[in-house]
């Protein structure tokens, strides 16, 4: 099974051809078969499937209700939370130069790329200065692509914000387009889907990132790569309708456990 081209980087200089190496890799990766319609011209539920594994194809009623229940909680999270995304946005930009918004590229359903947005919670220019610097970038890495709490490129309200998951709250606006889900697995760097073993680069391509999911139940950051791993794979082995429902409903209480996030 081929993988995901190693070479992929954030590096504008790069970003056109990781983009084009990405998508042919992952249509190698992945095959997405319709069934023949029938008389009525009803089209087929697809199956998608990979080498290694049979993804559950879910039933066009629960793809439909997904997408509403995104749809739906993003509206109401953003309204409820206008005020406090205001607060947050004077607070990054009294606080420190530059934008309010992060935004980075991240591999989404079929490996096509998005531009995620987060809060800033680092000075500015100082994530093209770990990528460059060869010394971060190599700890970087080391540590799954996260830099630790107490790093000084992370800004005092930065801090607070990673502790408590404010800084995800724009992606409502990724998932209110599509571009995401209310629940997935976490949204991954083109260079950390090509570091994945070969059968978890295609099965991740095969359901949108979330907001929250089943790493973010089960530890946030504390939990470990491989646990990570695991924990991906079930999810989009099993995953349903009824499981996304229970995941968002003990995502609070793991939001509260500001210890285990950075």
């Amino acid at each position: 099974m081929p993988r995901l081209p190693a070479e992929l980087t954030l590096d504008p200089r790069n970003q056109q051809e990781s983009v084009e190496s990405l998508i042919v890799s992952v249509n190698e990766l992945v095959e997405i078969e319709y069934g023949e319609p029938d008389q009525t011209d009803t089209p087929a539920q697809p199956a998608v499937t990979s080498t290694a594994t049979s993804v559950r194809a879910a039933p066009r009623w629960e793809s439909f209700c997904k997408r509403a229940l995104d749809v739906v909680a993003a509206v109401v999270c953003l309204v409820l939370f206008s005020p406090l995304l205001l607060v947050i946005a004077i607070a990054i930009k009294l606080t420190s130069p530059g934008a309010v918004l992060f935004r980075q590229q991240r591999v989404g359903i079929g490996g096509e790329l998005f531009e995620v947005k987060k809060f800033r919670t680092m000075f500015d220019g100082s994530h093209d200065m770990v990528l460059s610097d060869e010394l971060l970038n190599a700890r970087y890495r080391a540590n799954d692509f996260k830099l630790p709490p107490d790093h000084p490129c992370i800004t005092r309200v930065g801090s607070v914000l990673r502790r408590t998951s404010l800084d995800e709250l724009p992606q409502f606006f990724n998932v209110l387009i599509g571009e995401m889900s209310l629940v997935g697995v976490r949204p991954l760097l083109a260079e950390e889907v090509a570091l994945r073993p070969d059968d978890d680069q295609a099965l991740y391509c095969t359901a949108p990132p979330g907001i929250t999911g089943l790493w973010q139940v089960e530890g946030r950051s504390t939990v470990q790569k491989d646990d990570r791993l695991q924990l991906d794979r079930m999810y989009l082995e099993q995953r349903s309708l009824w499981r996304d429902i229970k995941i968002l409903a003990r995502t609070p209480a793991a939001l509260l456990r500001t210890s285990h996030a950075h």
